[in-house]
């Protein structure tokens, strides 16, 4: 990795509260690789330096966060989670977005997000909605937050409806299959995206080349009552995460 960073605590200029973590802070606006301070990558290979859920949870083991895992894919409890059970499916590669996944991965992941989703409905009873912010270039980031890959899966209370919320604003097109038409986007269209699949399994993209940093959590919190708390820097929602990850490990994944 090129270029050097700098560590420190960071407050947001936000009334309501301050970053709660370590925030990496590029030095060189040549540095687009950081895999080597990737909070993510830390969570999957179970080190403790640059991890945010060790850093919020230090009482639990590394291993804790690991909520299922396959050969190419992890499940992770997310910061900032909007209720219980709210989880991410990230790649154990260190990639952009899903888009720059092999294609041929798409049997393993569809089955991930079914069975998690059939998890998730039996722990928390209520059905599932998945999205992604897809970034196609380190700055072409489709409303990314991360420089590594994660798909958002949550167990929706009634009347949160992302296609609802996106549409407003995008134009969405149905898809039926999800990695090769996921990497269309960064190969043939060359920029960002949206990817959303309802509660009954029908998925949809669209292009979001210029967008608010997550914008999708701005409309779940939204449709929560609770507009202020999109961020997860500024509300880590310890509650949540700590809910989840005691039904998770009360209740394990088959």
């Amino acid at each position: 990795m090129s270029g050097r960073v700098s560590r420190s605590r960071l407050p947001l200029p936000h009334a309501a509260g301050r970053r709660f973590f370590t925030v990496e802070t590029p030095t060189s606006v040549e540095c687009e690789d950081y895999r080597d301070i990737c909070g993510f990558c830390a969570e999957i290979n179970q080190v403790s330096e640059y991890n945010l859920l060790w850093e919020l949870f230090p009482e639990h083991d590394l291993g804790d966060f690991l909520l299922c895992e396959t050969e190419n894919f992890v499940v992770i409890p997310a910061v900032g989670a909007a209720c219980d059970g709210y989880v991410l499916i990230s790649p154990r590669a260190h990639v952009l977005s899903f888009a720059h996944l092999d294609p041929a991965l798409d049997g393993e992941l569809r089955d991930l997000l079914r069975r998690l989703g059939d998890h998730l409905h039996r722990l928390f009873g209520h059905r599932v909605w998945a999205f992604e912010h897809g970034a196609e270039s380190f700055r072409n980031r489709g409303g990314s937050c991360t420089d590594h890959a994660h798909i958002t899966m949550f167990p929706a209370k009634p009347g949160i409806d992302l296609v609802r919320a996106v549409g407003g604003h995008f134009v969405l097109h149905a898809v039926a299959d999800h990695l090769p038409e996921l990497s269309r986007q960064v190969l043939e269209r060359r920029t960002s995206y949206f990817w959303i699949r309802a509660v009954d399994g029908r998925m949809w993209i669209c292009d979001a080349p210029h967008t608010l940093s997550q914008f999708l959590r701005r409309a779940i919190f939204r449709d929560l009552g609770r507009p202020d708390e999109w961020d997860w820097a500024v509300f880590p929602q310890k509650a949540h995460v700590r809910a989840t990850l005691g039904r998770f490990h009360e209740t394990p994944m088959a």
